[in-house]
């Protein structure tokens, strides 16, 4: 979910405006940092739970790199337990903090080889491609094909836009030069419903996988039970998606566009199938909150989430700022030259 509420904690609130949630699934942490609780709070990433909690609450956040973070320690191990931590195709842990440099100092202690593989291989990431804000390349993108976006988040970003112009970079504009943002969603989403559908019942599986079948079957469903042939189809399909992504960062040093397609929303407990998110008075799918995250995550792309302002209710607007892959310090050195030199960075709740 994109919220945080649970039977033993209850519901977090977001301290903007405790109204509404502080996104989830990490919102308490995210919550926590822009109380000034705590400077620095760690969460995993699969669809957006760092992301979105970071954007709603106005702190950063720091997606890795897919395989860079042992996964050791964050949860408790799957069945059967082993000494061996699983990795979770997809799914990343990194930081959330107030600015961007906190989130490189996390980085340099979290990231590496587990201890199953340490004697094998070491981390090495290369240093930023640029020390200068003038010397970035940036690509941006406001719209997607799949879902709307706020007025005031493309303001947002536009406006930021226009300052990194002043600063002298060089700015795109054209998704032709991105991966198709359709195709990397929906290939996101399959990938989503292959790994939910794991640890399904086996008489739960078995049902969906008959259904699924079906003429009535779902997209969905269909995903959720595929066969390791059709995965691994899929996961070619990622590979290419992935050498399009490489042509865009010969071209480009990073991406920017909006985390989700709104800022903060009401709390809502209803069913997942009956709550709706509210873009400019259009009703959406509430299913669509992580579309914008998509962009990045079937890839292992490495995103730097930053605050970049707020909207006509005063609520934060965060940005993804998304590198190539293997090039974390390149998205977390443009975030922290973002607040330097533009002054573009974490202002606490002012409620």
């Amino acid at each position: 979910d994109w919220q945080t509420t649970n039977d033993v904690f209850g519901t977090t609130n977001n301290p903007w405006d405790v109204d509404r949630t502080p996104g989830g699934s990490s919102g308490g942490g995210a919550a926590a940092v822009a109380c000034g609780m705590t400077p620095l709070e760690f969460g995993s990433d699969l669809a957006g739970s760092l992301r979105i909690p970071a954007a709603f609450c106005g702190v950063y956040a720091h997606r890795p790199s897919y395989g860079i973070v042992p996964m050791r320690g964050f949860a408790p191990p799957m069945a059967p337990r082993t000494s061996i931590a699983q990795p979770i195709d997809q799914s990343t842990v990194g930081p959330m903090a107030r600015t961007a440099v906190d989130l490189t100092l996390a980085l340099n202690v979290i990231a590496g080889a587990d201890t199953a593989d340490g004697a094998a291989w070491r981390l090495s990431l290369p240093p930023p491609r640029h020390s200068q804000l003038k010397d970035f390349r940036i690509l941006v993108l406001d719209e997607h094909p799949l879902v709307a976006t706020s007025q005031d988040t493309v303001r947002a970003l536009n406006d930021l836009t226009e300052r990194l112009r002043s600063e002298g970079c060089e700015i795109g504009q054209s998704v032709n030069d991105a991966p198709d943002l359709k195709d990397l969603t929906r290939t996101f989403s399959a990938f989503l419903m292959a790994l939910m559908g794991v640890d399904m019942p086996e008489d739960e599986y078995d049902a969906a996988a008959t259904h699924a079948k079906g003429k009535a079957g779902t997209s969905r469903g269909q995903s959720m039970t595929m066969s390791h042939r059709d995965w691994m189809l899929l996961d070619r399909h990622r590979l290419g998606l992935a050498a399009q992504w490489a042509e865009t960062f010969k071209r480009w040093d990073v991406v920017l566009c909006p985390v989700t397609p709104r800022t903060a929303f009401e709390h809502d407990s209803r069913p997942l199938e009956k709550r709706k998110l509210d873009v400019d008075g259009s009703q959406i799918s509430y299913e669509k909150t992580p579309f914008w995250t998509a962009v990045a995550t079937p890839c292992g792309l490495p995103v730097t989430t930053a605050p970049i302002g707020l909207d006509a209710a005063g609520l934060p607007i965060g940005m993804q700022i998304v590198g190539p892959r293997l090039e974390d310090y390149t998205p977390l050195a443009f975030a922290d030259l973002l607040e330097s030199r533009l002054g573009a960075g974490f202002v606490g709740p002012t409620r």
